[in-house]
């Protein structure tokens, strides 16, 4: 399995279910406002919403937004480890909140930079491990700020951040 590459290292990919829970049109509404040239935003998986993303994507004019629909599970590790950069984000709820996302355990494994766009407890493991880079879910100009950040992840950075990885498995 392959995704899209590009030619500077800008490779997002978010993996998973795509439900209003998820909190992707922040997601995209934020990397579309980014307007980062040579950057991709993957999203692999299917749901509920993902016609309704698909439309948003369409709206905005966003070309660098490419869904790959379901993937095998086995083919995951993989996609992640050609990913520069992780997305996990979720929607901002009490509840949510509370919860450590089920998913960051296959990105912890691909040793990636994790950018949260989350609150809570997914946010508190990303920070205090410094694994990578949190924005408010709620906020587009703060999403749009958190792809630019972490676009500019120092290589060194980003082998610092795979063995503080490795370390949490």
């Amino acid at each position: 399995a392959s995704v899209n590459h590009t030619t500077k290292g800008g490779l997002f990919t978010f993996t998973g279910n795509i439900s209003i829970s998820q909190n992707l049109d922040n997601v995209i509404r934020g990397f579309c406002e980014a307007k980062i040239p040579n950057a991709n935003l993957n999203i692999i998986g299917d749901g509920s919403t993902l016609e309704q993303h698909k439309q948003l994507v369409t709206l905005l004019g966003c070309e660098n937004v490419i869904f790959h629909g379901r993937l095998p599970y086995q083919q995951m590790q993989d996609i992640l480890k050609q990913s520069d950069y992780l997305v996990l984000s979720l929607v901002p709820t009490a509840g949510i909140d509370k919860t450590e996302p089920f998913k960051i355990q296959s990105y912890l494994k691909s040793g990636r930079p994790i950018y949260g766009i989350i609150r809570g407890a997914g946010k508190d493991i990303i920070e205090e491990n410094q694994l990578g880079y949190c924005s408010d879910p709620n906020d587009i100009q703060d999403i749009a700020k958190g792809f630019n950040c972490m676009m500019n992840i120092p290589v060194e950075e980003k082998e610092c951040i795979k063995m503080r990885a490795s370390q949490l498995m």
